[in-house]
């Protein structure tokens, strides 16, 4: 009998920790509903390993506007109707602007600097800050020279190798970005401070998506294990490294050239205007440039390779906008000073973005630092919260067939980009793809004017059509439902034919690229401001 005893305390003291043990996974009274979950990993092994935007749109069908995930002990609520967004997001934006536990990607990645997975304090609130200073309307014109210029090279690259006009896109909107962060361009896909800079990015990205990165933020407990148990922690640590001599090297190269008067207009200038003003030291103001480069590079890019490819699927959406084009601009290249006067090219800018969204999860999730009630349910403090943009932008009561690449449902439609995001009638809102609440996407009126050019010149140029299959002679139609994975997604690799709608379109570009030329340097970089350039600060 007195060997029994220390295996009865045993027993007795193991029962309630099993039981608790049992909870782990569970939705927590008065949550919104979700798809049946299993003891300690809740949703996990339900998680599809791609496509996770079909699954989403799926569930959402079967349990309503917002719906919960258990991802082992943490709760993340997938907001799936534009109602759901605004009453969560936006209404209680004072206690949904939290970033969830991001320990990889956050504490480990990004060393604690990255503006993305930052928590809401006052570091984030001066990075918001500084960000909506120097990327406001106002800034984003000044920076139109710097769009124009990698338009007319875009358009004359592609006059020579249509069929690289992914590369040939990508190309042109990393320079922009470049340009746009540092004042120095990227004439060529070959630039080794771009290879570096992708290679780096595409290795974060990878990171950050991994399942392993997902299970060390569920489950706290993973973080104590050494290293070489998790050899993503030694990656995400030299990752950590290299990105911070990167961004270091930019920034203090950018500043040797402000303090000998060489310096081109860009953020990373206004920032070390700003430096001394507001106490920042230079990792900070790296990493907030190295940010601003990481949100434009890939996205801008990868919404117009989705509006190649909608003009490769939706033939008639393109007769209409050359039409007006022809109709409003004739024989001379559209200008920004165009875009009231075009109005069906802005609905293309809309429907580009509602049906091509760059993050179709939202860029990160955000979370609740106390409970929010929506509708009969309760959200609990600490949950995730996910937009579930390409939901929300194919929702079929809101879009006529969703599926489809309609411009003319925006028609009547004037308002920009951030007066729709920030309306107070959601139902007007034109889609969700710059996020909602206080973490919507500070350079929204760049992405808006840099895809109104790259839209309205290259359909005012080229006539953009399907290969045909060298032996059937039958039109190659990509699938529209076939995404790159990631956080940042575009459309799987296609073929398009893209050919100059005249000789005289095509000697039109020709004649701008030189032009545009004789204010480049023997390196391809800006010799001098260029007309309407400006530093921020200085007139």
């Amino acid at each position: 009998m007195d060997d029994f005893r220390p295996w009865l305390v045993i027993v007795l003291l193991l029962i309630p920790c099993l039981v608790q043990l049992s909870r782990v996974g569970r939705r927590r009274a008065h949550s919104p509903p979700g798809p049946p979950t299993i003891p300690v990993l809740g949703n996990l092994l339900q998680m599809p390993s791609r496509d996770i935007h079909k699954q989403y749109r799926a569930w959402a069908e079967e349990y309503g506007p917002a719906f919960t995930l258990m991802l082992g002990p943490q709760p993340m609520v997938v907001l799936s109707t534009n109602v759901a967004v605004k009453e969560v997001l936006d209404k209680h934006s004072a206690v949904t602007n939290e970033r969830g536990d991001h320990y990889v990607g956050h504490r480990i990645l990004g060393g604690g600097e990255h503006m993305l997975l930052m928590p809401n304090g006052p570091k984030w609130r001066l990075q918001r800050k500084l960000m909506q200073k120097m990327l406001n309307v106002s800034v984003s014109q000044s920076y139109i020279p710097y769009t124009m210029l990698e338009n007319q090279q875009m358009l004359f690259d592609l006059l020579q190798m249509p069929d690289d006009f992914q590369g040939i896109i990508k190309r042109a909107s990393h320079s922009l970005f470049t340009s746009m962060t540092y004042g120095r361009r990227c004439p060529s896909h070959k630039d080794s401070n771009m290879s570096q800079f992708i290679e780096l990015l595409d290795e974060m990205l990878d990171i950050m998506q991994s399942s392993t990165s997902a299970l060390a933020d569920v489950f706290p407990l993973l973080r104590f294990l050494p290293d070489w148990m998790l050899p993503i922690m030694t990656q995400a640590k030299t990752l950590h490294r290299k990105q911070t001599t990167l961004y270091l090297r930019f920034w203090n190269e950018t500043k040797d050239l402000l303090r000998n008067g060489y310096a081109k207009p860009c953020f990373s200038v206004d920032l070390l205007l700003e430096q001394e003003k507001e106490g920042f030291d230079d990792k900070f103001g790296a990493y907030l440039a190295g940010n601003a480069l990481e949100a434009g590079t890939d996205t801008t890019a990868s919404e117009m390779i989705g509006f190649i490819q909608a003009m490769v699927l939706f033939p008639e959406a393109q007769k209409k906008a050359q039409a007006e084009l022809d109709r409003v601009v004739g024989d001379r290249m559209p200008t920004i000073e165009d875009m009231e006067s075009l109005p069906y090219i802005r609905c293309c800018i809309k429907e580009t973005l509602r049906w091509m969204p760059t993050a179709v999860m939202g860029a990160a999730p955000h979370a609740c630092k106390e409970e929010v009630p929506f509708q009969r349910y309760i959200i609990p403090k600490g949950a995730l919260l996910v937009n579930n943009v390409y939901t929300i932008n194919r929702d079929p009561s809101r879009y006529a067939n969703p599926d489809q690449y309609e411009p003319e449902r925006y028609m009547g439609d004037n308002k920009h980009a951030s007066e729709s995001a920030q309306s107070a009638n959601v139902a007007e809102r034109d889609h969700f793809t710059f996020g909602a609440g206080r973490r919507l996407c500070a350079g929204i009126h760049v992405a808006e004017q840099s895809l109104f050019l790259g839209i309205a010149r290259i359909l005012w140029t080229y006539k953009i059509t399907p290969k045909l299959d060298p032996v059937t002679k039958q039109p190659l139609l990509p699938d529209q439902d076939k995404y790159t994975q990631g956080v940042v997604c575009m459309p799987e690799s296609f073929q398009a034919t893209i050919k100059a709608r005249s000789p005289e379109r095509a000697n039109r570009i020709v004649m701008e690229w030189t032009e545009a030329q004789k204010q480049l340097d023997d390196n391809s970089q800006w010799k001098v401001f260029g007309e309407g350039l400006r530093f921020t600060k200085i007139s």
